[in-house]
């Protein structure tokens, strides 16, 4: 007698989402390594999920890496200004995903729509010069003098859901709405065209 193997979706979901809640990926051409990582892999509605992404230099010297722009995936922010002079950037989404079909997903809006005041934000970036064995970089651009300011390329922000999609003028009326059961993929990436994939469930 046949026995089935077929599981419902929501379970077959469960059943293949990553177990591990940080991931790496070290990159030879330019001396750096990209790391993610989330607090767990498992979650109740309505708790805080915090995401840290990070760009290290794997190099005992100082390394100056030329900007790329060079993202395989759209979309990736560390907040509602963008990435805010910095090579890294993240996402979330609903489902589990894979380096294949991450391109097809949509992802999720975890800042509230609206107007923010962002830092300043340089209109163009030339190259990064990490300190050796670390993620301080100078970053060298469109001011005088240069560098223009040194800053860590890490972020860590915490998000327990998304907001629903709006349009203009109705951006204040933008809704909140919790992580709701299911696996989510949080995908990291830089502008040298590095991408990381990790899962996390909300049960």
């Amino acid at each position: 007698m046949a026995i089935s193997l077929a599981y419902p979706a929501w379970l077959l979901s469960h059943l293949t989402a990553s177990p591990y809640n940080t991931v790496s990926y070290s990159n030879p051409a330019v001396g750096l390594r990209l790391d993610l990582s989330v607090n767990s892999t498992s979650f109740n509605p309505g708790d805080d999920i915090a995401i840290t992404i990070n760009e290290h230099n794997l190099r005992l010297l100082p390394n100056e890496v030329r900007a790329a722009s060079d993202w395989k995936l759209q979309g990736l922010s560390l907040g509602p200004c963008g990435t805010v002079n910095r090579p890294i950037g993240f996402a979330v989404f609903h489902g589990n995903y894979t380096k294949d079909d991450i391109s097809a997903g949509h992802p999720l809006q975890l800042y509230k729509p609206g107007t923010y005041f962002c830092p300043m934000i340089l209109s163009g970036i030339n190259s990064y010069i990490f300190d050796p064995a670390s993620n301080l970089a100078n970053v060298m651009g469109t001011c005088t003098p240069n560098p223009c300011f040194k800053l860590p390329i890490e972020d860590q922000s915490e998000v327990a859901g998304s907001w629903g999609e709006t349009i203009l003028p109705f951006l204040g009326q933008a809704t909140f709405h919790q992580f709701s059961p299911g696996v989510y993929t949080v995908a990291g990436g830089d502008e040298w065209g590095d991408i990381l994939l990790l899962n996390f469930t909300v049960f």
